[in-house]
């Protein structure tokens, strides 16, 4: 029983995790874009899929009247809840936001998720 259980936890430990990313774009309640399309053709191309939402739209932007809500304040708090569990990601995904206009933010997320900023 000890050999099994040894055996189990070698497969366990040794496994290699799936390949995780961090998908940085807006979350539009209609209109087929944004993260609503990213998540599931990046998801199927066997990637784990990390939303960071940054903003919420009714419906996307082509429309003449919709809805819009900033998430950009929010957004060192969603990821340094992240950073405090080590979690590591294999790529960014970056969508609807402008990181140039937020340089100090982008550098801060970036380097969270890079991995290259431990908590």
């Amino acid at each position: 029983m000890r050999n099994v259980l040894r055996a189990a936890f070698f497969e366990v430990t040794t496994m290699r995790r799936q390949k995780r990313a961090a998908i940085i774009q807006d979350l539009s309640g209609f209109g087929r874009c944004s993260m609503t399309v990213a998540l599931p053709l990046i998801s199927a191309a066997g990637i784990q899929c990390c939303p960071v939402p940054t903003a919420l739209l009714s419906n996307h932007t082509g429309y003449p009247s919709f809805y819009f809500s900033d998430f950009t304040e929010q957004m060192p708090a969603y990821i340094d809840e992240w950073r405090k569990m080590n979690l590591e990601f294999d790529g960014i995904y970056a969508g609807f936001w402008d990181p140039k206009s937020r340089l100090g933010l982008w550098k801060r997320l970036s380097g969270i998720l890079s991995g290259r900023e431990r908590g």
